[in-house]
């Protein structure tokens, strides 16, 4: 019985110390790569939305003509030369966890430079996740706080 007192007194101690457990798994570079992935290719690029889950828009007519590689009536991807996706980035500290891109892009055509967020992401947070997204990085969660906390008892 005063065993698992002792692994109870633990584990409530370890509790105590989430936010710097979720530092540590959201601090490895994997896991967000992992995360960003999930942004980058399967929410733009597969579907085209934000975190509301809300196409952040379709391609032209007028676009496919100038660019045939953007079909007209599919969606936005976000990624024409690549620099949004790769400027994407996780920032970690005691307390919060930031997911932060470079939003500034030139018009190829125009030369004016336009911001992203301010474009397409006021209505739905671009870097946010849909709610399948945030089901699927729960579950990759469960275990590696499993891991953590396991780490705070025996220790």
């Amino acid at each position: 019985m005063e065993a698992l007192l002792i692994v109870n007194s633990k584990l409530k101690e370890s509790l105590k110390d989430m936010d710097a457990i979720l530092a540590f798994i959201f601090s490895d570079i994997n896991f967000q790569k992992w995360l960003l992935d999930i942004i980058r290719y399967k929410q733009m690029f597969e579907e085209g939305v934000g975190e509301e889950n809300i196409i952040i828009g379709n391609y032209s007519p007028a676009t496919e003509a100038l660019n045939p590689n953007k079909q007209a009536y599919s969606h936005f991807t976000l990624r024409d030369t690549g620099a949004f996706y790769e400027s994407m980035k996780v920032y970690v500290n005691a307390t919060n966890i930031v997911i932060d891109a470079d939003g500034n892009k030139t018009d190829p055509i125009t030369g004016e430079v336009i911001n992203i967020f301010e474009l397409y992401g006021q209505e739905q947070n671009l870097l946010g996740l849909t709610e399948p997204h945030w089901d699927e990085l729960l579950e990759k969660l469960k275990p590696l706080i499993i891991e953590q906390l396991w780490k705070h008892i025996a220790a």
